[in-house]
């Protein structure tokens, strides 16, 4: 017999359960009930039942659930599609545009280094004690968008404040504009920044996995200004800022 690795992402847990305004995801959960319209998350969803049907019939299987994973720690290098990564879409929208949304100040987000994401990973994936589980593969160290703008200060970058009943007027200054058209537009298309939250907002949970990491000898590094430094050099060498 061998052991079957599956990663998925944490966004299994999104998704609409009438009813129900919260959902606080565990690695213990599957189905709540959840719904999501996005084609890839439903994929990941419809993979980790499979995987999950195979447990019950013996096969011992892990499900590594991954984050926002973002640059390498170390050298802020990042995926080559940087352009259809949706957190770098928002990054270049905040530089670009600013605060121009209450709700993206306020928006909630981990950087989960993907150099540490695949140290952690090896961690659990080495570990002959654990049977049949699932990971929640998060950083702990959460920020919003009012903290990125303080790191980026911090390398240099001031990004423009814009009050929320201003926002509305300061966009329209972008229109004709076809770069800016086209990150905003991106940014409208995947999250609901724009509109009221989802009728369930979904709570991921990453204390177990922090836990068992922890018991392994790795924890997550917390964002610093020389990583925010090594990520903008690499988004301005590839021409993306």
């Amino acid at each position: 017999k061998k052991d079957f690795h599956f990663v998925s992402t944490i966004d299994t847990g999104s998704g609409d359960i009438p009813g129900r305004e919260y959902l606080v995801y565990t690695e213990y959960c599957h189905d709540m009930g959840q719904q999501s319209q996005n084609v890839y998350i439903k994929s990941k969803f419809e993979a980790e039942k499979q995987v999950l049907a195979y447990r019950e019939k013996g096969l011992n299987t892990f499900i590594h659930r991954a984050a926002n994973m973002t640059f390498h720690s170390e050298t802020g290098q990042f995926q080559e599609n940087i352009e259809d990564n949706l957190f770098y879409s928002m990054l270049k929208v905040f530089i670009k545009v600013g605060f121009w949304s209450e709700k993206m100040n306020r928006m909630e987000f981990d950087l989960s280094f993907i150099d540490q994401a695949a140290k952690a990973m090896v961690k659990l994936v080495t570990t002959k004690f654990l049977k049949n589980e699932t990971y929640h593969i998060c950083s702990p160290h959460v920020l919003n968008w009012e903290d990125m703008a303080l790191l980026l200060k911090e390398i240099g970058i001031e990004v423009p404040r814009v009050n929320p009943e201003e926002a509305g007027d300061y966009l329209a200054k972008f229109a004709g504009n076809p770069e800016y058209e086209k990150i905003i537009e991106k940014l409208k298309l995947y999250s609901w920044i724009w509109e009221e939250k989802p009728a369930t907002l979904t709570v991921p949970k990453v204390d177990r996995t922090v836990m068992l990491l922890k018991k392994l000898g790795f924890q997550w590094p917390k964002v610093a200004r020389q990583h925010i430094g090594k990520m903008v050099e690499y988004c301005r060498k590839v021409g993306f800022i």
